[in-house]
């Protein structure tokens, strides 16, 4: 137990910024209908030289970082402001954002932002199965609506003739159910069904779910 609190602390002491940052980590939460995120992170040179930014680089195109300026004099402060664009995308996710400066011939400071956008609609299940033998009776699959989107579901459209599909009320105002029925007709195969909504969802996927029939 000795042993391993040593190496952490080596880990951590380890973690040397040319910059003393204010927060390295932030968080931002979103909807999905946000066309730009921003986030700043704050900083000073503690430092007893003058510290020039040379670069920053992100883990992703859609996320870009701007400092104030390039350099920085002993004990002043300044900011690096990063904007995200979330492109459609849900969920959690987590970004890099590397400074690098003139600090010790060449130094890179790692920074992180995370971004979490809500999902319009929340599915713990998207599949419906119907195995060898099984009755073709109805099954449904419950999911939530997110109730600060503005999304109305108006139905269900199956993307082949295998199964007709309805969306009726769940136990709560969020949440509703997808009810799926094989057709008569229907031996095996395997579908999509596509939530309508109004407007169109910013993830497509979310309102995707699937059939098979074996």
């Amino acid at each position: 137990m000795r042993f391993s609190a040593v190496i952490l602390f080596l880990t951590i002491s380890s973690a040397v910024f040319a910059l003393q940052w204010q927060e390295t980590t932030l968080v931002r939460s979103a909807q999905a209908k946000d066309e730009r995120i921003e986030a700043t992170y704050n900083f000073a040179n503690t430092t007893t030289n003058t510290v020039r930014i040379l670069s920053v680089a992100t883990s992703c195109g859609c996320t870009v970082g701007k400092p104030q300026k390039q350099e920085y004099a002993p004990g002043e402060k300044g900011s690096l402001l990063v904007s995200h664009d979330p492109e459609g995308r849900t969920g959690t996710r987590s970004y890099r954002i590397t400074v690098n400066t003139d600090e010790d011939g060449r130094h890179a400071d790692e920074l992180t932002l995370q971004i979490s956008i809500a999902r319009q609609i929340e599915a713990g299940v998207r599949v419906a199965v119907w195995e060898t033998g099984e009755p073709r009776t109805a099954k449904t699959i419950p999911f939530k609506v997110d109730p600060s989107s503005p999304v109305s579901v108006l139905g269900a459209e199956p993307e082949r003739d295998l199964v007709d599909a309805e969306v009726i009320e769940g136990r709560s105002p969020t949440e509703k159910l997808l009810k799926i029925t094989p057709k008569d007709s229907a031996t095996t195969g395997q579908t999509r069904v596509r939530l309508l909504t109004a407007p169109d969802l910013y993830d497509s996927l979310g309102g995707l779910f699937f059939v098979v029939i074996r």
